[in-house]
């Protein structure tokens, strides 16, 4: 009995080592932290080099200077021009500060639109790798920031004289990022993407700020919008948009398409030729606590569908303050927009100020605006004033 017991424990004790070996081969490899100088004080003068001798869940610190060289790869038949490449692992970039670290070519205007020239390309095999860009500047390329898949996550960076911003078909976030000069979209997402955020963002001097397409749960909040033609819209998605800074120049706000739920709240619209614009499909569209001023048409439109437009302020500009269009058969709809502040106490200004079914009788239209009732005075909102929304960036 004891000798067999002896024999059991030596066996476990010779096994010991063994077992030391395999659980120190278990442990995961420590992360590592490379520095990319280009006066060559750091492990690498490139950011590929660093990128290409990364593991997964390493960090890439980028010192001061532009970062101009990039490399060709070929993806379902088009040629991409990249600054910085990676389809493997979870990688961390952090730059030295915005326009301190920039990402692009020596001039403007190396790229022709039509180019596939991104200045950081991800695309992970493995769905769970994620990206963090920190603290850089992108610009000059066709795509800023290009994401296939993983997850991504863009912090403190300018992304400046781009076609696209940011280009993703992934969730993330985007936070407290400046988009300059976007000659196309600032933010671009498309289904399978989903879990979208674009929070204390600024965008100036671009055509279009935001685009989503078939992308679930979005949330832009607390963003400011300033020069730009657009806003931008909402396509087939769902989630919110609050506490926003929304001013626009020539083209129309905020557009709203789908059958998705969205909530709109605590923005102050400004400009455009519509402030908002809901179009087919958006009837699970909550709008409250806004305020829609300066637009060139309508301070709403609504064509073909019936959101709850409630407890805003809305002020007619040039233009009129509502109009709706579609609705060209039975049965009658109707488009809640009461408790609303039209800066009048009087209905038959605010009937005169809205274009609806009870105007256009040839062909017959049968969409009507709820008005009634409606507010006296301005309505209580927790949107911030401009003043401290610019206050909140950069």
């Amino acid at each position: 009995m004891h000798k067999l017991m002896r024999i059991s424990w030596r066996a476990a004790l010779w096994g010991l080592p063994l077992l030391v070996v395999v659980i120190l081969t278990a442990r995961p490899s420590e992360s590592r932290v490379w520095r990319v100088e280009k006066d060559g004080s750091g492990d690498h003068t490139l950011i590929q080099d660093a990128v290409d001798a990364s593991a997964s869940g390493d960090t890439i610190m980028i010192g001061p200077g532009r970062y101009s060289e990039y490399t060709d790869h070929t993806y379902a038949g088009n040629l991409w021009h990249t600054y910085v490449h990676m389809v493997s692992g979870s990688l961390t970039l952090i730059g030295a500060g915005e326009d301190v670290s920039v990402i692009g070519p020596e001039a403007p205007e190396a790229w022709a639109s039509w180019e596939y020239a991104a200045g950081v390309f991800y695309w992970p095999v493995v769905a769970g790798d994620a990206l963090v860009l920190e603290h850089l500047t992108v610009e000059d390329v066709v795509d800023g920031v290009y994401v296939e898949s993983g997850t991504f996550a863009i912090n403190n960076c300018t992304l400046r004289r781009t076609k696209l911003g940011i280009w993703a078909y992934a969730p993330g976030t985007v936070s407290a990022c400046g988009f300059e000069g976007i000659y196309g979209t600032g933010i671009l997402t498309s289904n399978p993407a989903r879990d979208v955020s674009v929070i204390h963002c600024e965008f100036r001097d671009t055509r279009s700020a935001l685009y989503f397409g078939g992308v679930a749960n979005v949330a832009v909040r607390d963003n400011n919008v300033a020069g730009c033609q657009n806003v931008g819209y909402l396509d087939q998605c769902s989630g919110s948009v609050v506490r926003n800074s929304l001013s626009v120049t020539t083209g129309a706000g905020l557009v709203v398409y789908g059958p998705g739920s969205y909530t709109i709240t605590d923005n102050v619209f400004d400009g455009g030729t519509a402030n908002i614009y809901f179009g087919q499909g958006a009837n699970n569209a909550v709008c409250e606590r806004n305020v829609f001023r300066g637009s060139r048409d309508s301070a709403v439109d609504v064509v073909s569908c019936t959101p709850r437009i409630r407890n805003n302020d809305i002020f007619k500009d040039r233009g009129r303050a509502v109009i709706l269009g579609g609705y060209p058969q039975l049965p009658a709809r109707f488009v809640d927009m009461t408790g609303n502040y039209w800066g009048t106490v009087s209905a038959d200004s605010i009937s005169a100020w809205i274009v609806d079914g009870h105007d256009n009788v040839s062909p017959q239209m049968y969409g009507f605006v709820n008005f009634q009732p409606f507010a006296s005075v301005p309505v209580p909102t927790e949107r911030a004033s401009l003043g401290s929304v610019k206050a909140l960036f950069r």
